[in-house]
């Protein structure tokens, strides 16, 4: 029995209710009315003595086999053949060909990424279809060109990807998902629209996104993309004025950044653009993140910050937002995703989350400290 169902968010639910999973207690009404609309067509396409014996899923198996017993097997066969019949140049070309697309990424990434953080128990019990693209293509390579024919065991799912997004195999039943009917990107290939979602699905289930950032379903206003081209990512912290009522105590944050830290000069990417005037954090770190994905955090020189000791707000970017729970749990600390600091500790922190040398919950746990919850040092 095949059932094909509209998106990979209506293949996870179908998959919960076909292993008898209820819908999540606190789910939301849309969530819920997806979970009404599957059931009825789960209810029409699969007959009942099929639905009552879907208990063991086959996705696992699927799976299971071709990481351990296909790639185990011929992975050191393939790194033979690879050796002996491809230079390291004609090599470099290819891989980098089948990563630049980043189908995975960028696609199946987003919108899996969504899928798990309202499904998670059925993540990864689906099969990647299209979303597996880029590694299909390499096992492809590796039939073809290499005579390793362990590979042609995957012909049926390599022909299920070129017709179908994420799929679910169960012993008597298989659920298979409609691919995107829109796609956007920008010039660099990542997920970006600036009008609507990036992908869509005919359901109507859908992901939007500003320069490869995933957004909330109702976004926030989009600000001007900070450019960091010209900018030393690793010595210089982007800071950006928020708040334009008093020069006067804007100038006094700017003296008390680029203060010298010892011998070294202190250099700030300071972004003084009336553009992003109001700007709540959540766009500030769009708009950071557009310029620079690999941002760990960005600094708010808000209306508090033309105050008294002129603290900036810091801003975790969201790289490290899931680590925050287990940290909480472990040590009983009120951790938060931004905290103020003084302006003289801007650079220090940028420096060192930038090199890998700590992480925003160190600061975090520093801030946690002081009653006002400012990082002081």
């Amino acid at each position: 029995m095949f059932i094909w169902l509209d998106s990979p968010m209506a293949g996870a639910i179908g998959a919960s209710i076909l292993t008898g999973t209820a819908a999540p207690a606190h789910a939301p009404a849309a969530q819920d009315q997806a979970w009404a609309q599957v059931r009825e067509q789960i209810e029409t396409q699969a007959p009942a003595r099929i639905r009552g014996r879907l208990g063991t899923e086959a996705g696992d198996q699927v799976r299971d086999q071709v990481r351990d017993q296909l790639w185990s097997e011929f992975e050191a066969r393939a790194r033979r053949e690879i050796r002996a019949r491809i230079e390291d140049e004609l090599w470099h070309r290819i891989h980098e060909r089948l990563h630049g697309q980043k189908v995975r990424d960028e696609v199946g990434g987003r919108v899996w990424t969504q899928i798990r953080e309202q499904l998670g128990a059925h993540v990864h019990r689906s099969v990647g279809g299209q979303h597996d693209a880029e590694r299909l293509a390499e096992f492809d390579y590796f039939r073809a060109h290499c005579s390793i024919t362990e590979a042609d065991r995957l012909a049926g799912v390599m022909r299920v990807a070129r017709s179908a997004g994420r799929w679910w195999p169960f012993e008597n039943a298989v659920i298979l998902t409609e691919r995107p009917t829109v796609l956007h990107r920008d010039g660099q290939g990542r997920l970006h629209c600036e009008t609507g979602p990036a992908i869509a699905y005919p359901d109507g289930f859908a992901v939007w996104a500003w320069h490869g950032v995933r957004l909330p379903p109702d976004p926030v206003t989009t600000r001007p993309t900070i450019d960091r081209t010209d900018h030393d990512s690793e010595a210089e912290a982007v800071v950006v004025r928020t708040d334009h009522s008093d020069d006067k105590a804007w100038r006094a944050v700017v003296d008390l950044l680029n203060q010298p830290d010892g011998e070294f000069e202190v250099r700030t990417h300071l972004v003084d653009d009336r553009a992003f005037a109001g700007a709540s954090p959540d766009e500030v770190v769009l708009s950071a993140l557009a310029g620079q994905p690999r941002l760990e955090v960005v600094f708010l020189a808000d209306a508090a910050t033309m105050r008294g000791e002129h603290t900036l707000l810091a801003v975790a970017t969201g790289s490290q937002l899931d680590d925050v729970d287990e940290e909480e749990e472990e040590d009983e600390v009120e951790l938060r995703a931004e905290f103020r600091l003084l302006p003289t500790l801007v650079n220090l922190m940028h420096v060192n989350l930038a090199i890998g040398h700590s992480d925003f919950w160190s600061f975090a746990y520093a801030a946690a400290d002081d009653p006002d919850y400012v990082y002081r040092e």
